[in-house]
């Protein structure tokens, strides 16, 4: 992350489209919608695939907040100060102690994906380059389209 980044957290929040809590993480994530899914919008059409059955296009995925949260995170992606705003938002959040508790322990272990997966090599770059600046962080991307 460059110096020459000042933006507040909550600036930085708004461009990188806001952070999602998964349920069963003990820490954060970020997630876009399914229907948005590159690949996985052309397997939900073929039986037995894995994105035939997704989790991510129903219950509550499908409540309006939660489609316009996704709507915003991939919007922040195209921001051109996506990565450098990612950066101080995790930095932010595991410097303030920001943590859930997990069996009695804090964690940081943060989420890419609870629905939605990665879109294209300039994504999954933009995350390699966010996990690089916070090594301090566990980065956990779970992918099966791939």
């Amino acid at each position: 992350m460059s110096d020459v980044f000042p933006v507040s957290y909550g600036d930085a929040l708004k461009i990188i489209g806001g952070l999602s809590q998964p349920s069963k993480m003990p820490w954060w994530g970020w997630s876009i919608s399914a229907k948005d899914c590159v690949t996985g919008s052309k397997l939900v059409e073929h039986k037995d695939t894995v994105c035939s059955d997704c989790y991510a296009l129903k219950g509550r995925y499908m409540f309006p907040n939660v489609m316009d949260a996704h709507q915003r995170r991939m919007k922040g992606f195209q921001h051109p100060q996506f990565v450098d705003a990612f950066v101080v938002v995790l930095q932010n959040l595991y410097d303030k102690g920001r943590k859930r508790k997990l069996n009695g322990e804090k964690e940081n272990r943060f989420r890419w994906f609870d629905s939605g997966d990665i879109q294209s090599v300039d994504m999954l770059d933009a995350i390699n380059s966010i996990a690089k600046q916070t090594p301090y962080i566990d980065h956990w991307l779970p992918t099966r389209e791939m």
